[in-house]
């Protein structure tokens, strides 16, 4: 699964998102943060996991499980750019 983060979102350091191009603004919690700058640095999944496989323990199935959420989170609030 190929990953496509909206561009020109603004993120400070504590997790508030700002999208300008809607105007809507949210809070990501500190795990939310580092998965949003991954996908928007790399938007393959499995670098995604082997970065934070080096942290954070996990098997696959429970990744696989915790991306499915928050993308549909991210779907949710317009961030995922739908894919050409």
């Amino acid at each position: 699964m190929s990953i496509h983060i909206k561009s020109g979102l603004r993120i400070s350091d504590q997790g508030l998102v700002f999208d300008p191009s809607t105007g809507e603004s949210f809070t990501l919690n500190p795990t939310g943060l580092i998965l949003l700058r991954l996908m928007i640095g790399c938007n393959d999944e499995n670098e995604i996991f082997r970065i934070l496989n080096q942290d954070y323990e996990l098997s696959r199935l429970e990744f696989d499980r915790y991306l499915l959420d928050f993308l549909a989170v991210l779907k949710s609030m317009q961030i995922l750019e739908n894919e050409a």
